[in-house]
């Protein structure tokens, strides 16, 4: 069963998101939410293995290899926002907008702190960055996961099922950590009410009608 995410685990996942788009811009890796789904879901078993938790989205088994819904709305929601570009167009890479390198800057000190988790999207940003997006699908899908007892390539698990969660607080060593103040003043750079505007930005996906919402600038 997936398992819930805070606010704060949220907005964290936002922020790493941001700092996994920058990473591409500079390597030409991550074209359209194909590549981003599975950079996110490589950066999230890179950092379950190493007892760490950063991304905290819950992936399952869909058509296209591991999917999470959350992470789905996400994407939709920075674009809508006008923190990124590319996340329809698998021709060309994904890249933050003024507006989204302004707010990465201004978060770079929580960034630095936070090394321990973003070298992970690191690690995988230069593993996987000049594999082309039916070949990283491929190497996801012959991944070997547990399921029901046993080993199996992730092609051959059902379809709908959950392959991964958030990681326990019992299992994390390593956590997003900022104090409250850097928390909110996050927030209010990416948008005050943005938990309605993730919610309207999938509906709007799920429709085929995305809508520009007027956000508050920095």
């Amino acid at each position: 069963m997936p398992i819930g995410r805070s606010e704060r685990e949220e907005l964290g996942d936002i922020l790493l998101m941001m700092y996994t788009i920058r990473l591409s811009e500079g390597k030409k890796c991550i074209f359209g939410r194909t590549d981003f789904m599975k950079h996110i879901f490589l950066s999230q078993v890179k950092m379950h293995t190493n007892s760490t938790r950063g991304f905290t989205f819950t992936f399952k088994r869909h058509n296209n290899g591991p999917y999470a819904k959350d992470a789905h709305d996400l994407m939709y929601f920075l674009e809508e926002a006008g923190i990124c570009t590319g996340i329809e167009d698998e021709e060309h890479i994904v890249r933050l907008t003024d507006r989204g390198r302004t707010i990465l800057r201004e978060m770079e000190g929580q960034l630095k702190e936070n090394r321990t988790i973003t070298s992970y999207i690191r690690q995988i940003m230069i593993k996987y960055c000049f594999v082309k997006t039916q070949d990283l699908l491929d190497i996801v899908y012959a991944m070997m996961w547990p399921y029901r007892g046993g080993m199996v390539p992730i092609s051959d698990i059902p379809k709908g099922t959950v392959l991964m969660n958030k990681l326990p607080d019992s299992s994390a060593e390593t956590t997003l950590a900022m104090d409250d103040d850097w928390w909110a003043t996050f927030e209010s750079f990416v948008d005050v009410e943005y938990a309605d505007k993730i919610e309207r930005a999938h509906i709007g996906a799920r429709e085929g009608r995305l809508r520009k919402f007027e956000l508050t600038t920095i």
